[in-house]
């Protein structure tokens, strides 16, 4: 319930289509007397249309993405990085809170949300200023890295992302996201969202027991039967081994002796 979120506060939540189906993740954030919605670069232009021609009467719909650029600082260190170069005090900002700030006479949103399950923070302003961010930072040791890196963290943190573990025909329930939907209010797709007979698979988090690193379609089986597959996997660093996301039947209980097939060969795996 978007109504909900105060000033200066983001959640996270879902656009679904009329059969309960994720069109998109995203965060939303509440500044002052109007809501920014941050998506999936990918899906922005059928968002952009969905959220259009649902729009009542009176909301204004504004795509702001060609003007603006952001940036992700996330890590241990980021918050201290932040406060080092930029001379911003972050430290009263809490987990999923916002703020704009003043810097080199721009307008700067600052956001404490990321997608790596580490401290971090979104840097939001026009193109112009966070290149001069950017700069900023490589000056001072702050390290670039890509979506490789950022898919390796959010797999080890066990975070959904769109295309692999959440899709329009994929109900949120199954996907483990019941927690953010509220159930005593109407919404797009809510009577098929929260239907029992729509709720077959469950995802579960998955170890590798031995050498391999299970990849986006391999099947998961137990007692010689397919019961599910991967939806995401890799090698994590942290655990020196291969981990991954996937989908098994939702009778199954844990009483199981699973097996990932990779490579045609099949490995033990731990749920």
């Amino acid at each position: 319930d978007i109504t909900a979120l105060k000033d200066g506060r983001a959640m996270y939540s879902l656009l679904c289509n009329n059969n309960g189906g994720i069109i998109d993740d995203l965060i939303i954030y509440k500044m002052d007397d109007y809501y920014l919605m941050i998506v999936n670069a990918s899906n922005k232009n059928k968002n952009l249309l969905w959220i259009k021609s649902h729009a009542e009467d009176g909301v204004m719909v504004s795509d702001i993405s060609p003007d603006y650029s952001l940036i992700a600082i996330q890590g241990p260190n980021s918050r201290d990085k932040i406060s080092e170069i930029f001379n911003i005090e972050l430290s009263d900002l809490s987990f999923y809170g916002c703020i704009k700030i003043n810097y080199l006479n721009e307008e700067i949103f600052i956001a404490r949300t990321g997608y790596t399950g580490e401290l971090g923070y979104e840097l939001l302003g026009n193109h112009k200023v966070i290149n001069s961010m950017w700069k900023s930072m490589l000056s001072k040791s702050v390290k670039p890295i890509g979506l490789a890196v950022r898919d390796i963290l959010r797999i080890e943190m066990g975070y959904c992302l769109y295309g692999h573990e959440i899709s329009e025909n994929q109900n949120p329930i199954e996907a483990g996201l019941g927690w953010i939907i509220d159930r005593e209010s109407k919404f797009i797709g809510s009577d098929k969202v929260l239907n029992t007979n729509n709720h077959n698979q469950k995802l579960v988090f998955i170890k590798v027991l031995e050498r391999g690193i299970p990849r986006q379609g391999c099947e998961i089986f137990s007692d010689s039967k397919k019961i599910g597959h991967i939806t995401s996997g890799t090698f994590s660093y942290k655990l020196n081994c291969g981990i991954g996301i996937g989908y098994i039947n939702s009778s199954l209980d844990s009483a199981l002796i699973p097996e990932v097939v990779i490579r045609n060969k099949s490995i033990p795996i731990e749920i």
